[in-house]
């Protein structure tokens, strides 16, 4: 059908074998409220002994005598006796005519438009012997390289996030942050859960276990980051369970490649913060904990939603504003964008534009910023490169006639426009002082730099990574991949320190800031100073 149509789907937890309770039920659903698309099943779907692996239904549905009335999706086997079912679909595909193994723990995009990640069986040593005493990788149970599969995927630039995210088991914290009391002492550790669900930004994480529990919505975006959809944690009981805890759930759902942002991007009222994300803070400094409430102008930067909002936002942390969506319009560094603070504008062609930052390290740093929404250097086109490169040897003219050359930084990462930084520094600071102090610093935030002669050069290993940039006086580009717990000052840390500027109090942009009268008088100055070397100006003459 059209792509664009929501589906109706029904996901249940632990079947544990029971198909006839769970097709009678579903039967009946299906009556009421007519063909619905897709059936998951968020847990165990064969039983857990031998006896129970199956129930009569097993073999008349296997047979066709009776149809599996709804296309069921199913993951992996939680334990070795299960292992059988799954012998000629290891891969994924039918097991029996209309019930299907999604396949192995990673992200996958359905017939229907779905985009799913899915992590199958449950957190243990990872390798099981089996009865011919050979050694082999289980099904059951996951590993570290599985997860990896998946986080390596959804820390990808160009990575929007999935529709549906099926664990077996919860992520063990997911509660906190909860305002419902809930019991959840039978939760194990299930460290790949939580770390998956940390990064893939599901819209729906749906788990098996022992009790019912619908978490309010939680956000997965922090101030400074561009705004994603909140992800709603369903947790559902095993069919037919003694305490009638609810086991199905069903809901519309239009695929995430054909959504309208506004759906995608709606914050409801009860939304909290992640619950995951005192785990990817520990990783961070203190000090990048304190910056990632707003580092546009990046590094230094407009604050991507203004503080006043914020502070309002903190006393009543529970109805958050609802945060404008990144596009063109709203972005802080799109030209055409009312955002953007104009008055901090000191030059502009077609391509690109120079800015003062918001919380400059010294006088004369300037940003080059493409004008159109782009975002990174890597992914520029060759006209846009023109003006760059143009923008930045007049830039270096101007630098030298006043006894000064300069580094160039730029930081993909938690930043959706790109912007470079320019930050003049006195000629006695050599670039091979500037390489080390990048680079030593560098290590501690387990950053490993290579060298190119260009950015083009530099494009194929990076142009889908988040990365950190800088280039020396001497033109040398060096970059590195970057991770969790990046610290967003980085470039300014490295330039205020001893060896190169010597300004520790000016690492933390909004430290640096000027009111309105004074940036107004700076771009007055820079303007006139420019002048003569703006590439743009004298074909305008």
């Amino acid at each position: 059908g059209d792509m664009s149509e929501e589906l109706k789907i029904l996901v249940v937890g632990d079947v544990d074998g029971q198909f006839t309770k769970l097709y009678k039920r579903v039967n009946k659903i299906l009556e009421r409220n007519g063909k619905f698309n897709a059936l998951f099943v968020t847990g165990s779907f064969f039983g857990q002994t031998p006896d129970s692996l199956i129930d009569d239904l097993w073999d008349k549905l296997k047979s066709k005598e009776v149809q599996v009335p709804i296309p069921t999706y199913i993951l992996g086997p939680t334990n070795d006796i299960q292992e059988v079912m799954y012998d000629k679909v290891k891969e994924g595909g039918d097991i029996i005519p209309n019930i299907t193994f999604i396949g192995p723990t990673g992200i996958h995009t359905l017939a229907n438009g779905l985009k799913i990640a899915l992590l199958n069986g449950v957190y243990d040593s990872g390798k099981i012997i089996n009865t011919q005493g050979t050694e082999y990788e289980s099904l059951v149970a996951y590993t570290a390289d599985d997860v990896r599969r998946i986080l390596d995927i959804a820390k990808r630039v160009d990575f929007k996030g999935v529709d549906f995210f099926f664990s077996a088991r919860w992520p063990d914290s997911v509660t906190r942050g909860s305002k419902q009391q809930i019991d959840s002492t039978w939760c194990t550790q299930n460290h790949g859960a939580t770390s998956i669900a940390s990064t893939v930004k599901a819209r729906y994480h749906f788990s098996g276990g022992k009790v019912h529990f619908e978490r309010e919505p939680y956000r997965n975006h922090t101030g400074s980051e561009l705004p994603s959809n909140v992800t709603r944690f369903i947790g559902l009981a095993k069919v037919g369970n003694k305490d009638k805890a609810k086991w199905i759930y069903a809901l519309n759902i239009c695929p995430r490649a054909t959504c309208d942002s506004a759906t995608l991007l709606d914050i409801p009222a009860d939304t909290t913060d992640s619950p995951f994300w005192h785990r990817a803070q520990r990783q961070q400094s203190h000090q990048a904990q304190n910056m990632q409430v707003g580092l546009h102008f990046g590094g230094g930067a407009y604050d991507r939603y203004n503080d006043q909002n914020r502070k309002r936002r903190q006393r009543t942390s529970q109805q958050p504003s609802k945060r404008p969506l990144v596009s063109p319009s709203t972005c802080w560094f799109c030209l055409g964008s009312e955002k953007v603070e104009r008055h901090l504008v000191v030059s502009a062609t077609r391509e690109m534009y120079l800015a003062l930052p918001k919380g400059p390290l010294v006088k004369n740093h300037v940003l080059i910023v493409p004008v159109h929404h782009v975002q990174t250097s890597m992914t520029i086109e060759q006209s846009g490169m023109d003006a760059l490169i143009q923008y930045k040897s007049q830039l270096i003219s101007l630098y030298a006639q006043q006894g000064m050359h300069c580094v160039i930084f730029e930081r993909n990462h938690k930043s959706d426009h790109m912007q470079l930084q320019v930050v003049p520094v006195p000629k006695e600071v050599t670039s091979s002082m500037i390489e080390r102090e990048f680079k030593s610093l560098g290590t501690r935030y387990g950053l490993h730099f290579s060298e190119f002669s260009s950015i083009k050069r530099a494009k194929e290993q990076f142009e889908f990574k988040e990365f950190f940039l800088f280039e020396t006086p001497n033109g040398h580009i060096f970059v590195s991949e970057v991770g969790l717990g990046f610290p967003l000052q980085f470039g300014r840390e490295v330039l205020c320190s001893p060896t190169i500027l010597n300004k520790p109090e000016r690492i933390r942009w909004k430290q640096c800031m000027l009111g309105k009268a004074q940036e107004e008088q700076e771009a007055k100055d820079f303007k006139e100073m420019f002048r003569d070397f703006d590439p743009f100006l004298r074909k305008k003459k």
